[in-house]
């Protein structure tokens, strides 16, 4: 998702369903590229792996730290994934939670990327993206 401005530099919102692995990491890496100053995240414990193996997704939140965007995040700690969350605590700031069920990131307190895990065995099948203002998003 990119921010889309008119004629008068204004943000147009947008919300847009994205399929398929690549084009979600593409998308996601877009918006890496894009945060000024921080990064809030919640994570299931499927994601913190793909978050540490997906070179794209590891190198893209290495360049944000570099960039000095601050990223923070609750994630779901458990035996299987505690080396990744090892990896990820070397510079990301995050707490564990017991029972998280959505993935959700949040760039600059402005878009917001909910996810979601694939049944067959395929991350990130399909996500949501939005920079629409609050009081219009409906669940």
């Amino acid at each position: 998702m990119h921010s889309i401005t008119d004629s008068q530099g204004s943000v147009t919102e947008r919300t847009e369903v994205l399929y398929g692995n690549k084009n979600i990491q593409r998308v996601t890496v877009k918006v890496f590229s894009q945060i000024k100053e921080r990064l809030d995240a919640c994570l299931d414990h499927t994601e913190v792996a793909m978050h540490v193996l997906d070179d794209q997704l590891f190198n893209g939140l290495i360049f944000l730290t570099n960039r000095g965007v601050k990223i923070r995040g609750v994630i779901v700690v458990t035996h299987e994934n505690i080396l990744y969350c090892k990896k990820l605590m070397e510079f990301i700031e995050f707490r564990h939670l017991d029972g998280i069920r959505s993935n959700v990131g949040i760039a600059d307190k402005k878009e917001c990327l909910i996810h979601v895990i694939s049944h067959d065995k395929e991350h990130l099948s399909h996500a949501i993206i939005s920079n629409s203002d609050k009081h219009e998003l409906e669940y």
